[in-house]
């Protein structure tokens, strides 16, 4: 059996998953300082849900970088002149405890990822719970086949490649991977569709905050989705750089809601009122004339969104010259 290709893509894998966990690691020390910066704004509730929810993130990230480190060293050095050399304790080792602790790890990084998506989804799309109804089925489904996934490859001799249990990954990852389109794909035409009506209400600067082309990237988790695509076309296709691509896709299973969260606990994350906010009154005036302008903002519905405003106000009121 030749592994070389394999090796390659593992050994890549392993050192470009190394960098993107070096992000995640900046991203991570952002989110606390932000958390516990004075001027934080955020309830307590939100500050301990982002703290514990960012911190576990990570560690589930680690396991499996530490994990696919020792597999790899064992690999190549501990027992490289052992029987059958590298591709024989590829053949043997697919099935170590800890390779399945990483798989786990890894798909437990991915469930948490995907339910902090689809709870954005679920914001952007004004807390309508009809929105979600198919994303969610779609995701309870996908679980139990990873679990399936998970069980199977870890029995002895069980081989994560193999036929039977590519056959359940493939559904698993075509399910959650697709998940991951529809719900990008869903999140950036709604930021699209009212990224004008925003920036009528707050103001085009201020609306570049939710509607820009890297806010709406981060708010829907598009390179998440784009790294899924490209994984799950090798691994459909047995071909050795699935565990290149794997590798990164895991990593950004962590990194996207880890940025979402960077974004929320900034105050710059996609909230319930940014269509709903009180009018704003502007007032301009002069030595001759006086004008009132009161900006109403979109009235957000459960259903649809409403495009139009309601009526504004001018009143102009001419001053007279001290008569």
């Amino acid at each position: 059996m030749d592994t070389s290709q394999f090796e390659h893509a593992f050994y890549a894998g392993n050192f470009l998953g190394a960098i993107l966990y070096g992000f995640e690691l900046v991203i991570y020390f952002m989110i606390l300082r932000a958390l516990f910066h004075k001027g934080n704004k955020n309830t307590p509730l939100r500050r301990r849900f982002c703290a514990i929810y960012s911190t576990v993130m990570l560690l589930l990230s680690t396991i499996p970088l530490s994990c696919n480190a020792v597999w790899g060293s064992e690999m190549w050095i501990t027992h490289r002149e052992g029987p059958g050399g590298v591709p024989g304790y590829i053949q043997t080792h697919l099935s170590v405890w800890y390779q399945t602790l990483a798989s786990s790890s890894v798909i437990a990084g991915v469930f948490l990822g995907d339910a902090l998506l689809l709870y954005r989804l679920f914001v952007v799309y004004g807390r309508l719970r009809s929105v979600i109804a198919v994303p969610l089925l779609a995701y309870l489904v996908a679980f139990g086949l990873a679990v399936l996934q998970v069980v199977l490859s870890g029995l002895p001799n069980g081989n994560f490649f193999g036929n039977e249990i590519s056959k359940i990954g493939v559904s698993y990852y075509s399910i959650t991977i697709c998940l991951n389109i529809v719900v990008t794909i869903l999140i950036c035409a709604r930021l699209f569709r009212i990224s004008n009506v925003v920036a009528d209400v707050l103001g085009r600067e201020k609306a570049k905050v939710y509607t820009s082309v890297a806010a709406i990237l981060v708010e829907s988790a598009a390179p998440y989705s784009l790294l899924g695509i490209m994984y799950l076309i090798p691994y459909g296709l047995k071909s050795p750089l699935a565990i290149l691509f794997g590798q990164l896709w895991t990593k950004m299973s962590v990194i996207a809601p880890l940025l979402i969260l960077l974004r929320v606990v900034n105050g710059s994350a996609w909230r319930d009122d940014v269509m709903t906010r009180p009018r704003t009154p502007l007032a301009f005036a002069s030595t001759r004339a006086s004008t009132t302008v009161d900006v109403c903002p979109l009235s957000s519905t459960d259903d649809t969104l409403k495009g139009e405003y309601r009526t504004s106000h001018i009143h102009l009121k001419d001053l007279s010259d001290d008569t």
